[in-house]
């Protein structure tokens, strides 16, 4: 049996944690991002695999600082979300639930709404012909907390503009989440945030 081309489902996937180290290397020339421990793809490889396996979050996460600093230009981010689609489609997943913070791609001025329709276009061309279908949940980093307010909702986002909660793209996210460097219970939020989370679910 043939594990690979079995339908399977993923519901917890980083955008920013699954780029292909030769991709990383080809957007750090072509964008001048000069931070990478080595330009040699296959050095690059067991790099970030060894910062994977720490044993500690905080160390895990400084491989994060690679990946997204070659995803602050839009064309960048579009490919990262097109390679990602292409290969969860060759590993035989059919839904998949892809999560990112978009303020992590505004260093060089790109605007929320503009970091997140880069994305949505790059899992629709990555996934077209394919029987994968792709989400995308908007991660609102929780030390940028602020309340966002939309027509029809309250969001907690860390720098969300109104504008990009729209219904133009509304449709093709899961959800939002927030997310920090350390684990928070429920109790650690603003009361008014669980209040009005709740009055928005319902």
């Amino acid at each position: 049996m043939d594990i690979r081309s079995l339908p399977k489902v993923l519901l917890h996937d980083h955008l920013d944690g699954g780029l292909r180290p030769s991709t990383v290397v080809e957007l750090a020339d072509e964008y001048d991002y000069r931070n990478l421990p080595t330009h040699e793809v296959a050095e690059l490889a067991t790099w970030f695999n060894r910062g994977a396996k720490r044993n500690d979050l905080v160390l895990y996460l400084e491989t994060f600082a690679h990946t997204v600093g070659v995803m602050q230009h839009r064309d960048a981010i579009e490919r990262v979300a097109h390679e990602c689609a292409v290969d969860l489609a060759a590993d035989g997943v059919v839904y998949a639930e892809v999560r990112m913070a978009p303020e992590l791609c505004t260093e060089q001025g790109l605007t929320l709404d503009e970091v997140v329709r880069a994305m949505l276009d790059g899992f629709r061309s990555g996934s077209a012909g394919t029987g994968l279908t792709v989400r995308l949940i908007c991660s609102a980093m929780r030390f940028s907390l602020r309340r966002v307010r939309t027509n029809s909702s309250i969001c907690f986002a860390g720098s969300f503009e109104e504008s990009i909660c729209t219904s133009s793209w509304t449709l093709l996210c899961a959800s939002f989440a927030l997310a920090s460097r350390r684990s928070k219970n429920l109790s650690s939020l603003p009361r008014s945030f669980l209040r009005e989370s709740m009055m928005a679910r319902s």
